[in-house]
Parts: C-alpha cells; structure tokens; sequence
C-alpha cells in the first residue's frame, strides 16, 4: 500500500536521507536510523528531525549534537554498537528502555552496513516489559473495573470519571505491550488505531467527551483546559505556563514542565487540524494536575478521583471548569460493550506478545 507522506515528513525524509549520505564515507558508521515522528508519518512544521548513529567505536557512550537546517532541528544520537545492542537485548524492560528499543528497531535504517535491521526489529517486537510493572498496572486496571461494575456505582458523573481512568489504563497497557510502545499523550489515539484498537479509541473519545472532529470544540477544549492548568498551578505555586515552555525542560519542576509541553503538543496538533488528537491531548493534560497535585501536598492517590479532589479544594472556578470539559452525558449509558472489547484486545495482546508474533506489524 503506497503511503502519502505529509509535506513536513516528506520533507525531514529528504534531510535525513542527505544527513545518511554525508555519513557513508566515515568507516566508524555502522548504521543511519530515522526515528521519531518521521517514521510515523506524523511530522508538523514544527518537529525535530531526530536520527540516531551507531558507531564501530569501542566503549558503551552515548552522545547527542544538535544543529539546525533549513529552519528544522536536528538531533543526532550517536551510539556505539556495544551501547545499541544492549539496548535492544533488553538491558532495561522499563518503559523507558521499551522506547528506547522501539525507537531503534522499527525506525528507518537509511544506512545499515552491519544488517542490524532484521535483528533489530525482532527484537523490538518480542522484548517483554518487566513483570513488575506490568502486575502494578493491571492491578489499578482491575481496581477501577470494580468501581465501574459495582453495584453502587455513584452519580452518572463519577461513573463517567472511572471510565475515564478505565480507558486511560488500558490504553498504557496495550500499547506497552506493543512493539509501538506508550510514548506521549499526544500519540496515544493514532497509536491505537494504527495498533488495531479501534474499539478502546472508541471508548477514549466516549470517555473524554469528544464526539465531533469540529476545530471550534477542540479550540474550547485548549481554551478552557489552559484555563484549568494555570489555575491549578496557582494553587501548588508553580511557574506559569508561558514561562515554562520558554525555558525547556526544567528539573526542578520536572512533572510540571511535562504537563506544560503535553498541553503545548495539543496546541501543535490544533495547527496540524489533527483536532480530535488536539482535543484529547488538551483533556488529558489537564487531568494530570492531580497526580501532581496529590504528589505535591503528600495526600494518597489510592482510589481518588478528580471530582474528589475538586471537592475538597473548594475551589468553585476550577469545578465550572473541569464539568466543561467533561460535560455529564445525558441519557449515555455507561460503554460497557467497548470495555468488554477493549478487555479482550488486552488479553488478544498479551497471548501475541508471549508467542512473539508481533515481527510483521508497523
């Protein structure tokens, strides 16, 4: 099947393509990987062109250079072979080392003097994470399917907040089992339609109330979401958000320069008109005010919901605008049918991930 490539892929494709050629003469070159956006088709005006380099060099280093090339930023990594096959054995199976190795094996080999791709993205496609992890999230994910099934559920409100949890979970857990990988907020949808899950990205927009792809409800949802964020950061003192984005990754406000760059990715994908993406990206950041909000004031998370949390902050404004976000469906039963489904791709999954036959998809 013949891919169109988006203008801004097409693009960083052709400036990879000559990054690989201007490689080709140097003996320490091993291998060229695109890796990224780029391999997904989903570059914007605005993505980094990112490429990783293997090198014959001795050693486990890892290097980064950046520069910039008609406007666009480049970042390249550059690995010795020694570093990158341990990344792909599996020298971690957190979810950190499961990107890392996903990013390598099924990104696009430009150069590959050493055939590292075949066994590469083998190996991407069969390393399992570790068990720990994947216990602790599928014990939350059993907890709020209790909440949900339980005879008494609550009012249509909290209902649809567990929902929310429930198609949150699940989503983590499928796509971290799958050769993609969970990587960001702002890829969760297309990675699970790409994935085959049409059902939970079904429940994902039911869950989080977008049923139009209209760019004025996703333009609200960025609005009053924004709105939400920098009340909430007013609440733990914290650095507005203009400032944060203009700063880049901060440490010492680590969780909350993410959550300002994942709501700043909705804005991305807005200008990309990838407005049900933008709409859902938006909604999620500003859910991740509680954890961190929870976090900040030392208060458990076990078995708290937003509405909750707003309840006990008193705070009238952040309410009206949280239930604008999430607006109480009227005479919309609870999805059971897309739970059910979302459940039995997770279990789907788990049994192709043990028998390794994940090596075809992309």
């Amino acid at each position: 099947m013949n891919v169109v490539l988006r203008p801004s892929t097409r693009t960083r494709l052709t400036l990879a393509r000559k990054i690989s050629c201007s490689l080709e003469n140097d003996p320490r070159v091993l291998a060229v990987i695109a890796t990224g956006s780029l391999v997904r088709n989903r570059c914007s005006g605005t993505s980094d062109l990112d490429i990783t380099v293997i090198t014959a060099d001795q050693g486990n280093r890892r290097s980064v250079t950046s520069d910039i090339r008609q406007g666009i930023v480049i970042d390249i990594e550059w690995l010795t072979k020694r570093r990158a096959e341990s990344i792909m054995r599996g020298g971690r199976r957190d979810l950190k080392g499961l990107r890392e190795a996903s990013r390598l094996g099924l990104g696009i080999f430009l150069l590959d003097r050493d055939s590292l791709q075949t066994s590469f993205r083998v190996l991407a496609c069969t390393l399992l994470p570790e068990k720990q992890m994947v216990d602790q999230r599928v014990a939350a994910l059993e907890a709020i399917l209790k909440k949900c099934v339980s005879r008494r559920p609550g009012s249509p409100e909290i209902q649809w907040e567990w929902c929310r949890a429930l198609a949150d979970n699940l989503a983590f857990i499928l796509l971290m089992l799958h050769p993609f990988r969970y990587h960001k907020p702002k890829w969760v949808m297309a990675d699970l339609r790409d994935a085959g899950h049409q059902s939970l990205d079904r429940l994902v927009r039911k869950a989080y109330r977008i049923s139009s792809d209209s760019s004025n409800t996703s333009r609200r949802s960025l609005e009053v979401s924004r709105m939400f964020i920098e009340e909430m950061g007013r609440l733990m003192n914290l650095p507005e958000i203009e400032p944060m984005l203009n700063k880049g990754f901060t440490r010492k406000y680590a969780a909350w320069s993410y959550l300002c760059r994942t709501w700043e990715d909705a804005a991305s994908l807005f200008q990309d008109q990838a407005f049900i993406e933008a709409n859902f990206t938006a909604k999620f950041a500003a859910r991740m005010t509680f954890p961190l909000y929870l976090e900040k004031f030392g208060l458990p998370h076990r078995s708290t919901h937003p509405l909750a949390i707003l309840k006990a902050i008193g705070n009238d404004r952040l309410s009206t605008l949280y239930r604008r976000l999430f607006p109480i469906p009227v005479n919309r039963p609870f999805p059971g049918s897309q739970v059910r489904q979302a459940c039995v791709d997770l279990v789907r999954t788990c049994v192709k991930m043990k028998a390794g036959v994940f090596g075809g998809e992309r």
